[in-house]
């Protein structure tokens, strides 16, 4: 399998494309009628001669020359904010994610732009993050927008980078879904925190660790909020919501501090969610 190093930030890289398509489509019925002449050569060269992998990969060509040629007319629309280099590399990472259809990929890399842009950020990263919260959260590509709006909301009221989403999210994206807590009240509470003082992974670590006592209370976290009249539980969680919970740990906190750590549970939880929980 040949590596074809082109230049997409020339004007003529379609155009050059193309060309290499006609060559590769031409190259391609030579294979083919290479792999009928020779019969079994190929099976005696061993794994080494993989002549179906180099036609199926040259059969991949057209598809990529007219994603290259959109995505070409999408760094246009952004006025050149980011080269054809940047937006081919942030469609790969969509597409390794599994945003495969054309116009999904697009909207996907066109959201991340915008926002790594405005919080000066690596595009793919954004794009990793982003396509990360649509599958935990079951999410179209059409919805991209709303989770880097989302997000970046976090960065200007907290002391979050987009940075530390694309390290730390992974810890509670899934949880968070599963436990019916919304992406802004996932981001609310990342804001809050490192804005009372918790570093990012403190944030993201007390939130899973929240959300896992709330889905699985220990006895001792039981026993806690029976004490103090908070339904401390999934059921909890999902007849009352995760703003009204952390309102009343809130509360909690004032009256008996002892009782809300208990609760909480271990000290990665408490520590985040103290910090998100006290102003």
């Amino acid at each position: 399998v040949a590596n074809v190093a082109i230049n997409v930030d020339s004007r003529n890289a379609v155009s050059k494309l193309r060309q290499v398509q006609t060559q590769s489509q031409q190259t391609e019925r030579a294979v083919e009628g290479l792999s009928r002449a020779f019969g079994g050569l190929a099976a005696a060269f061993g794994a080494g001669f993989a002549l179906t992998k180099v036609i199926a990969d040259v059969k991949e060509l057209d598809t990529n020359l007219r994603r290259l040629g959109t995505l070409g007319a999408l760094s246009d629309r952004l006025d050149g904010v980011a080269n054809k280099a940047e937006l081919a590399a942030a469609s790969y990472q969509a597409l390794s994610a599994g945003f495969t259809e054309t116009g999904a990929n697009l909207r996907v890399v066109e959201a991340a732009t915008k926002a790594a842009v405005g919080g000066l950020a690596d595009i793919t990263g954004v794009v990793d993050v982003t396509t990360k919260v649509l599958n935990s959260y079951n999410m179209s590509g059409d919805q991209a927008t709303k989770v880097t709006d989302s997000i970046s909301k976090a960065v200007e009221l907290g002391q979050v980078q987009w940075s530390d989403y694309t390290s730390q999210l992974g810890r509670v994206a899934s949880i968070a879904a599963i436990a019916g807590v919304s992406l802004d009240e996932v981001n609310a509470f990342v804001a809050a925190a490192t804005k009372n003082g918790a570093t990012a992974e403190v944030a993201f670590t007390g939130l899973g660790a929240s959300l896992a006592t709330i889905i699985k209370p220990t006895t001792e976290s039981t026993k806690a909020a029976q004490a103090l009249g908070i339904n401390w539980t999934l059921a909890g969680l999902r007849g009352e919501g995760f703003e009204s919970l952390m309102g009343q740990l809130a509360k909690a906190m004032e009256s008996n501090t002892e009782k809300a750590t208990e609760m909480v549970g271990g000290q990665e939880a408490v520590r985040g969610a103290f910090a998100a929980a006290s102003k």
